[in-house]
């Protein structure tokens, strides 16, 4: 379905918000309430809400920013042999362009807010099992579920830094890119994970 809207900068946000927005909740809702099950079939959920909500989109919007920049290149040599590319002006496009990324931009920063809190609350969730495992009966599950709940916020924080990364990489602002947030992100999981080597890959 999001690739029906995907010609208009609005539309294709909206779809994107409309589609995503549930999947978002069924993600957080099984891995919050539905641990146990998870860490015990070792199930495998960031990953896949990653791909789904959030790389297969800002994969979308950058194949669209590179298209219509291109578009802008050949509309500039168009005008300046005085004619036009497909009816569109060179401030047309440029104009798609700038919407396409402060769409991009937000849906970005929409990310971040999601995760960050997808963390706080598996974060929370790892507390209350530590607390709860010299009573729990089957104390081997409660050992297997934190150990699955930290693997989750090991991979949220790398998924975090990169939005962050992403976010600097299509900033329009002037004053250069730092990563240094990206780079936090990394860090903090590294130190969550030190084993896993990912957050060296980034």
């Amino acid at each position: 379905r999001v690739k029906r809207h995907s010609e208009d900068p609005k539309k294709f946000k909206d779809e994107i918000s409309s589609s995503l927005a549930r999947l978002r909740s069924l993600y957080r809702h099984a891995l919050l309430d539905h641990a146990v099950f998870l860490a015990g079939a070792n199930k495998e959920l960031v990953g896949s809400l990653w791909k789904t909500c959030y790389y297969k989109p800002i994969e979308e919007y950058r194949g669209k920013i590179r298209k219509y920049n291109a578009h802008v290149a050949a509309a500039k040599e168009k005008e300046q042999a005085g004619l036009s590319f497909h009816g569109y002006t060179v401030q047309q496009l440029q104009a798609h362009v700038s919407s396409l990324m402060s769409h991009l931009s937000t849906f970005l920063s929409d990310g971040m807010v999601y995760f960050q809190s997808l963390v706080a609350e598996l974060e929370g969730v790892m507390v209350d099992l530590r607390t709860q495992s010299s009573t729990v009966d089957d104390t081997d599950a409660a050992v297997t579920t934190v150990a699955f709940q930290r693997r989750c916020v090991y991979q949220c924080l790398l998924y975090l830094g990169d939005l962050a990364r992403y976010k600097q990489l299509h900033s329009a602002s002037l004053g250069g890119r730092s990563y240094e947030e990206a780079e936090r992100y990394y860090e903090r999981a590294g130190m969550l994970q030190p084993s896993a080597g990912n957050s060296q890959n980034q």
